[in-house]
């Protein structure tokens, strides 16, 4: 394998042969030194396929960490072990809790845990962060940004990046001030299972809190499992996921996003998502893309953001949305742009300032059904462009002013109408005589559309 141009000019490519990992060591030892920080930002790049900031290189080209490369400590146990090996000033600590004034990396084999009530302030002025190839486990505890500048890097703020699904536990933890730039890795909390350690399932991650984090990044895995989590003020798109296969999502509260989206979701596949709570941001609420599939969304609110509510874009097909609320929002409250197969059931599209629900170039040979919902206070209702196959059940339109239909359909108004704004089926742009819906219908379009039915 060639190595990256980086590397070579940084004299690293040597190490893409070496593997990150301590050597083989007695149960109960524990190894931790200061070294070079540039062999554990190789790592990163290599084992994650990532490219790693021009700035943060350069900084590391002299730059130490501290490398626990064996054993299983607590903090105070790594702070204590650093002092003996004529350390004392890397990890300090006072009543406050501890302070990183160098990198912090975890090697394979090695495990650094934070019990509750610790505290661990990365230095920001010092370049501090924490990779994790090993384990980091947060258990009741705090991690968050220091409060001074960093000299050189514009914007620096520190940040976790975990390699590998099993590299990170977190419960109930608070994370408080992570996150710059743009680059995945960089995000405050960044999580990769794909690559060279791409080997078991993640941890759950569970009752943590998230404040002023740039993001939350999970990328490159398979069944993921996150509940009763909250995202507050994040700087940019509040979670992501990314190619992500299967999982749940249940019970997180995503609040006054300053980013492009509260929630992206991005070539993910068979995932459920529950109790979902997206309140306010600059952007969208919602957003589903790059052929993600088989998801099923239900007990979900998307409100007062400053773009559409949710969006399914870029191929995301067999959605299915229940008992979910689009309100108030300053574009579109659902836009599907380039999308397939979605089933919206039992759900309010109300007072968004575009339309409830607005459908544009359609994939081919799919279909939208929209049953037992509400339109109301929209722009308009529904506006649709480039269809393909729309079918509406049993909707309530009853104070969905000024108008009902635009686009496409607007000629359709007349025949709406007649039908006591309850059925329509449009195929392409033009309008059928609607056939009966058997009760359970968009179970039953979800099952044929993800592979679980056989109709």
């Amino acid at each position: 394998m060639r190595a990256p141009e980086w590397l070579t000019r940084f004299g690293l490519a040597a190490a893409l042969a070496l593997p990150l990992a301590a050597p083989a060591v007695a149960q109960d030892e524990v190894r931790a030194s200061v070294s070079g920080v540039r062999l554990a930002l190789t790592q990163l790049a290599t084992g994650g396929g990532v490219e790693i900031d021009s700035d943060l290189l350069a900084e590391a080209r002299d730059g130490d960490a501290i490398y626990l490369s064996a054993g299983d400590v607590t903090l105070a146990e790594l702070d204590d072990l650093l002092d003996a090996k004529g350390h004392p000033d890397v990890l300090t600590r006072d009543a406050d809790g501890f302070s990183a004034e160098l990198p912090i990396v975890l090697l394979q084999g090695a495990s650094l845990r934070l019990e509750a009530g610790d505290r661990l302030e990365l230095s920001r002025g010092a370049g501090s962060y924490v990779l994790a190839f090993g384990q980091l486990a947060v258990d009741g505890a705090t991690v968050a940004a220091g409060p001074d500048i960093h000299p050189e890097i514009e914007g620096f703020r520190p940040f976790i990046a975990a390699l590998g699904p099993q590299s990170l536990s977190l419960k109930n933890a608070t994370l408080t001030g992570l996150g710059y730039g743009d680059r995945p890795y960089s995000a405050g909390l960044f999580l990769g299972g794909r690559g060279l350690m791409s080997f078991g399932s993640p941890a759950a991650m569970t009752g943590n809190d998230f404040k002023d984090m740039r993001g939350v990044v999970l990328q490159g895995l398979d069944g993921v499992n996150l509940s009763e989590n909250t995202i507050d003020g994040a700087r940019g798109t509040g979670l992501m996921l990314r190619d992500v296969d299967g999982g749940t999502l249940a019970g997180l509260s995503v609040r006054d996003t300053g980013g492009p989206q509260a929630l992206h979701l991005s070539g993910v596949t068979g995932m459920g998502l529950v109790d979902i709570d997206l309140d306010g941001g600059q952007g969208k609420g919602l957003r589903v893309d790059d052929t993600s599939r088989a998801m099923r969304l239900s007990d979900v609110a998307v409100n007062g953001f400053d773009g559409s509510g949710a969006t399914l874009a870029q191929g995301a097909t067999c959605v299915l949305m229940q008992n979910v609320e689009i309100a108030g929002n300053n574009g579109a409250g659902l836009a599907m742009r380039g999308a397939g197969t979605a089933i919206v059931s039992d759900s309010r599209l109300v007072d968004n300032d575009g339309p409830g629900l607005m459908i544009d170039r359609q994939r081919p040979e799919t279909r939208v059904l929209v049953t037992s919902s509400t339109f109301a206070g929209n722009r308009m209702g529904l506006r649709g462009t480039g269809l393909a196959e729309i079918r509406l059940h049993a909707n309530d339109f009853r104070d969905q002013r000024p108008r009902l239909l635009s686009g496409d359909l607007d000629q359709m108004t007349p025949a709406f109408l007649r039908a006591d704004t309850d059925e329509l089926s449009v195929d392409g742009v033009r309008s059928l005589d609607p056939t009966p819906l058997r009760r359970d219908a968009a179970q039953a379009a979800f099952e044929t559309c993800s592979g679980e039915g056989t109709t």
